[in-house]
């Protein structure tokens, strides 16, 4: 078998190369090792920095005072709501629905906006509109 001056040239290359690749590799192996082994990874079983002994619950340095939460009033929601006031129909002299954007969007992409699809999800018994599989009647 006779290889051509070129061929062996080529070869000869690939060798140094992959030599080459083969001793950065093991150099890195032999680097990561060195600094695995002396920056201080085995110091975990050292005893624990000395720090404070108890834990500040108020500081006013630093810490801003808890507010305490409004407490739930005794009673049923139902009786809460009997205390609200409810006022008469607002007038409809300035009011403007395109002031406020699209009513409901189609978040999902199916067709149906936001509105239908929750009309949908939480009814027990659901009716459509006729001629429409999305539109709650």
């Amino acid at each position: 078998m006779t290889v051509s001056w070129s061929a062996y040239r080529q070869a000869r290359r690939r060798s140094r190369q992959a030599w080459g690749i083969l001793m950065l590799a093991a150099l890195s192996v032999v680097a990561g090792l060195a600094w695995f082994f002396t920056a201080g990874q085995f110091q975990a079983g050292a005893p624990a920095v000395a720090g404070p002994k108890e834990a500040p619950v108020f500081d006013p340095a630093w810490m801003k005072p808890v507010v305490p939460v409004n407490q739930v009033p005794r009673g049923s929601a139902l009786a809460a709501l009997e205390g609200i006031s409810v006022k008469g129909r607002a007038a409809k002299d300035d009011y403007q629905r395109e002031s406020f954007g699209q009513a409901w969007l189609d978040v999902d992409r199916n067709g149906c906006d936001t509105r239908n699809d929750i009309l949908r999800r939480d009814l027990a018994e659901v009716v459509f509109m006729e001629g429409s599989t999305c539109r709650v009647a």
